[in-house]
């Protein structure tokens, strides 16, 4: 006949009783943080990397954005020259910024870099990091009759 410990029944209940405290702690710390977020006292936005992607083929070497305009200079990668004939950065809250068609249109070699200004209508507080959505119309140096659309998404802070 076994005899039965009174307390090795026990192990489970007090693992248990153990996690269950643990967990309605990272319930209650989730809680705060979202009506934290909510209320809008802590802001994710500041904790998250800037960025710049694009479609393949074209990279941001570098990348800035001011109240009334943004700058980015783009690599070439799709194995020929080309020419970007107009370029524009949509603001959710605020509207478009668009290049100057007369400085868009210098051709960017194959590996070169080129730069795109874009002058914005409204004023972007500063201090703030927004996302853009970027658009540019390029055509290749040697065919100016195809136009091609490169997207890409820049998360940038206004300084």
């Amino acid at each position: 006949m076994k005899h039965h410990h009174p307390f090795r029944s026990r192990k489970g209940q007090y693992a248990t009783e153990f996690m269950m405290t643990y967990g309605w702690v990272l319930v209650a710390i989730a809680t705060i943080f979202a009506a934290l977020y909510a209320f809008g006292i802590i802001d994710i936005g500041d904790l998250l990397p800037e960025k710049c992607t694009l479609t393949p083929g074209f990279t941001c070497k570098d990348y800035a954005s001011y109240p009334q305009k943004i700058i980015i200079q783009i690599t070439n990668g799709v194995g020929r020259t080309v020419v970007v004939d107009m370029a524009q950065a949509s603001y959710e809250e605020y509207g478009v910024c668009a290049s100057n068609p007369a400085e868009t249109s210098s051709p960017i070699e194959n590996g070169g870099t080129g730069q795109l200004t874009l002058a914005c209508p409204f004023n972007l507080p500063t201090g703030n990091k927004e996302r853009l959505a970027l658009n540019f119309a390029y055509h290749f140096d040697s065919d100016p009759t195809t136009t091609f659309v490169a997207r890409g998404v820049i998360f940038a802070k206004v300084s």
